[in-house]
């Protein structure tokens, strides 16, 4: 039996942001999680390598709820190195059928999804608003209920339209999405103010900025983005457009336009071993900053993966894409416009 090796450099990342993650919660983590012992599967069905790593394999960490290890796991981590065997991917073809079939939430990282953009790494963002919804989901769900009934009773005639309008501006997966956005956002909102005067407009991370005084405006206008898909997967894709501006009147004159690109790999397509590192470097970003997740490669069907509520493809490409819309903003600034002395209006020469 071929054995992995225990503690590599990216479980010892991964257990320390899983640590400082749960520390203060009532949920938990294992590490090398058998497969046997993360969901039950028949085996009649299966084939020999498929039984084989059934047997064998194993996930580096298994998250728990509440009830912590012995119930349901919430969702299954795998970190792969930068260069991938062809072995290890016909074994992660295997365990994406095995995690479809049981519904298990599978996320599958790279190196650089562990490292911080600015205080926080997406794989430490990811799993904090899962648990931090496993632990406030249901709650959230009673109050927004019990306000929802309260406004329709308040008012009992509200044509369907209406009462549409209503549902919509009490759901607690919007309003938890609104109050848990990528905290780098905030950080290099500040830092744009502070260091170049650049105010960025108010926007869904929380952040706001009254403006006085600053001489540059950072505004948002468009973003695409939807579905893509390629002979290699299927991705949800973002991409948002920043623009900066001198803030003198209405018409403030636009200095640059940037952009910030992300998206997040929902599904695999064909993938022989053979291209096993072709595949993974399209879907993990090793060489394009905006493509920062993916989460299963497949063969011969495509897999949509369940998610656990909290956290939706949709929702961390949004983040992501502005975050890096927001950086290449700063990176223009520091080529472009003089930074401002410390605690002053004043600029440094």
């Amino acid at each position: 039996m071929r054995k992995r090796a225990l503690y590599t450099a990216q479980d010892e990342r991964g257990l320390s942001i899983l640590r400082r993650v749960l520390n203060g919660t009532n949920w938990t983590f294992a590490q090398h999680v058998p497969l046997r012992l993360a969901f039950d599967r028949e085996l009649d069905d299966l084939s020999v390598a498929e039984r084989r790593r059934y047997a064998e394999g194993s996930f580096p960490f298994v998250l728990y709820p509440g009830e912590g290890v012995g119930h349901e796991p919430v969702l299954a981590i795998e970190l792969f190195p930068d260069v991938v065997t062809e072995r290890a991917a016909t074994e992660a073809i295997v365990t994406a059928r095995f995690c479809h079939q049981a519904e298990l939430p599978l996320l599958r990282l790279r190196t650089h999804a562990l490292k911080p953009l600015e205080q926080a790494s997406l794989f430490e963002w990811v799993v904090s608003r899962i648990v931090t919804w496993g632990q406030e989901g249901e709650q959230r769900m009673r109050d927004a209920e019990q306000r929802m009934r309260d406004a329709l009773d308040e008012q009992p005639d509200l044509p369907r339209e209406a009462i549409e309008d209503v549902v919509g501006d009490f759901d607690p997966h919007f309003w938890f999405d609104i109050e848990h956005p990528f905290p780098g956002l905030a950080i290099i909102a500040k830092r744009l103010r502070s260091r170049f005067g650049i105010r960025v407009v108010p926007h869904h991370f929380g952040y706001e900025d009254a403006g006085d005084g600053a001489p540059y405006e950072l505004d948002f206008p468009r973003a695409d983005g939807g579905s893509e898909r390629t002979l290699i997967g299927e991705y949800v894709t973002r991409t948002v457009h920043a623009v900066v501006r001198q803030r003198v009147g209405e018409n403030a004159r636009a200095l640059a336009e940037c952009e910030g690109s992300a998206r997040f790999a929902t599904a695999h397509l064909i993938a022989p071993p053979e291209r096993a590192n072709e595949v993974l470097d399209a879907a993990y970003a090793a060489n394009h900053p905006g493509d920062l997740w993916g989460v299963a490669l497949a063969r011969l069907e495509v897999f949509d993966f369940t998610w656990p509520t909290g956290v939706m493809p949709s929702e961390v490409v949004r983040d992501i894409a502005l975050y890096h819309a927001m950086a290449a903003t700063e990176r223009w600034a520091e080529a472009h416009l003089p930074v401002l002395a410390a605690n002053s209006g004043a600029v440094q020469p």
